[in-house]
C-alpha cells in the first residue's frame, strides 16, 4: 500500500480551480472502524463523495462504493464527512466530485485520493508466499520464516519495481534478473516435522477452483492446477494454520489481455504464444525499433514490466528493457537497440503483480500472493 496520494482523472486542472487538494485529510477514529474525511472548497461549490476498500475484504467493497453527500447550505468551505463501520487496517480510496453550484453532478469534476496505510507498524517472523503463474495456470504455495522479525514495508518494498519509475525505459546489458524475494530455499528451516509451518488444506474458489497438493518433488511446497479461471471473480483462499481454519478474499491477479507490433512491411501482429516450443512466432524488424502496444489489466502492486530479449537458442540474456506503467507504447531506445546484431532473438514480455493479505490481530501469517505473465515471440532483426 502506498502513502497518502492523490490522482486526478482529468487531462486538465479544472479539479483544482475548485478543490484545495492540500487539505484533504482522512484521520481514523481510536477503533480503526470510522474516520473523518476533511477537505477546503475554494469557494462555494456543491460536491459529492464515493469511497470504497482497496481489499475486498474490507468494507463498503470494491465493486459497491458508498457515498457522502456535501452539505448544501451555499455557505461552507471547509468540508467534513464521516465514514462509518469500516474494516481497521484496510485503507479507502476517496473519490471527491466536485462542480459550480450553476451546474450539476454530471458537470463535476473527480479527484482520487488514497488513504496511507502504515506497514511500518505491522510485523511478521513469517509469510505465506503463493506464486501464481498464468500461462500455466498453476499455483505454487509455501511458508517462508523469517531470519528475523521484519515490517511488512520491508517485504512490499523488495516486491516492488526496483527501476526509477520517473524514467520511460530503463534497459540493461548486463545480463539475468536477481532472483524473485523470498524463494523458498533461502527460508530459515523449521523442524522437519512440520515443513510448512502450520499451513494446510489449502483451496481457492472464486477466480481459480481448486485444492491445493504436495509438490510431486517438494514436501515444503503445495501446487494447484486450475482447469479454468474466471477472470471477474476475486480469489477466495481457505485454509487452515496450526490447526485452525481461516479464509480471506484478494484481487484477482494483472494479466496481458493483448499484445502488438507492426512488422517491416508495416503489418500489424496480434503476439500471444504463451508456451516454449518450437513454433514461436517470429517478426521481422528494421534498423528501427519496434513498437510493442500491450493491454494490461492490473488491480494489484506492479513488479516488473518488461521486455527481455536472449540470444535464440535462450543461451544468454543480451538486453533486458524495463518500463513505466503508464506508457501506450513500448519501444527499445535506440541507442540500445543499434547495438543489436543482425539475427534472429527470442523476445519475451513480462508482467507481474504482487498483492499482500494480512489482517490485524490474525492467527495466521501475511500471505504474499504474485502473479507472473509472459508472452513469447521471436524478432528476426534485418539491418
Amino acid at each position: 500500500m502506498l502513502p497518502h496520494s492523490i490522482r486526478s482523472e482529468l487531462k486538465s486542472a479544472e479539479v483544482f480551480g475548485l478543490l484545495d487538494d492540500s487539505s484533504i485529510r482522512f484521520t481514523r477514529s481510536p477503533s480503526g472502524t470510522s474516520g473523518d474525511l476533511a477537505f477546503n472548497l475554494k469557494g462555494n461549490h456543491s460536491c459529492r463523495v464515493e469511497y470504497w476498500a482497496e481489499d475486498p475484504n474490507g468494507r463498503p467493497s470494491p465493486g459497491a462504493p458508498l457515498t457522502l453527500n456535501c452539505p448544501n447550505d451555499g455557505k461552507s468551505t471547509a468540508i467534513k464527512l464521516t465514514a462509518e463501520g469500516l474494516v481497521a487496517g484496510i485503507p479507502l480510496t476517496f473519490r471527491i466530485t466536485v462542480w459550480p453550484k450553476t451546474l450539476n453532478a454530471l458537470s463535476g469534476f473527480p479527484l482520487e485520493f488514497r488513504e496511507a496505510q502504515n506497514l511500518d507498524k505491522a510485523q511478521a517472523g513469517f509469510l505465506v508466499i503463493a506464486r501464481y503463474v498464468a500461462p500455466r495456470q498453476s499455483n505454487e504455495i509455501y511458508s517462508f520464516q523469517l531470519p528475523k522479525v521484519v515490517s511488512l514495508a520491508e517485504v512490499k518494498a523488495k516486491m516492488s519495481a526496483s527501476y526509477d519509475q520517473n524514467e520511460a525505459v530503463e534497459c540493461s546489458e548486463t545480463g539475468p534478473a536477481s532472483e524473485p524475494p523470498f524463494p523458498r530455499i533461502s527460508s530459515v528451516e523449521d523442524a522437519q516435522k512440520r515443513p510448512l509451518h502450520g499451513l494446510s488444506e489449502v483451496s481457492t474458489d472464486g477466480f481459480g477452483r481448486a485444492a491445493a497438493a504436495q509438490h510431486p518433488f517438494f514436501a515444503t511446497r503445495l501446487v494447484q492446477f486450475y482447469e479454468g479461471i474466471e477472470r471477474q471473480q476475486n480469489w477466495i483462499w481457505n485454509f487452515k494454520w496450526e490447526g485452525a481454519a481461516a479464509n480471506f478474499e484478494t484481487f484477482p491477479p494483472g494479466y496481458i489481455a493483448n499484445l502488438s507490433t507492426i512488422d517491416a512491411d508495416n503489418k500489424a501482429v496480434i503476439l500471444k504464444n504463451r508456451a516454449l516450443s518450437n513454433v514461436i512466432p517470429s517478426i521481422e524488424v528494421g534498423a528501427r525499433s519496434f513498437r510493442l502496444t500491450p493491454s494490461i489489466l492490473y488491480p494489484t502492486e506492479i513488479s516488473r514490466y518488461e521486455l527481455v530479449l536472449k540470444t535464440a537458442d535462450a543461451s544468454r540474456t543480451v538486453l533486458r528493457c524495463q518500463y513505466t506503467i503508464d506508457q501506450d507504447a513500448l519501444v527499445i531506445p535506440d541507442n540500445h537497440y543499434q547495438k543489436l546484431a543482425a539475427g534472429e532473438y527470442l523476445a519475451t514480455f513480462v508482467f507481474e503483480t504482487n498483492q499482500i493479505h494480512f489482517k490485524d490481530g490474525a492467527a495466521y501469517p501475511p500471505w504474499l500472493i504474485t502473479a507472473q505473465d509472459w508472452i513469447h515471440f521471436k524478432i528476426n532483426k534485418k539491418m
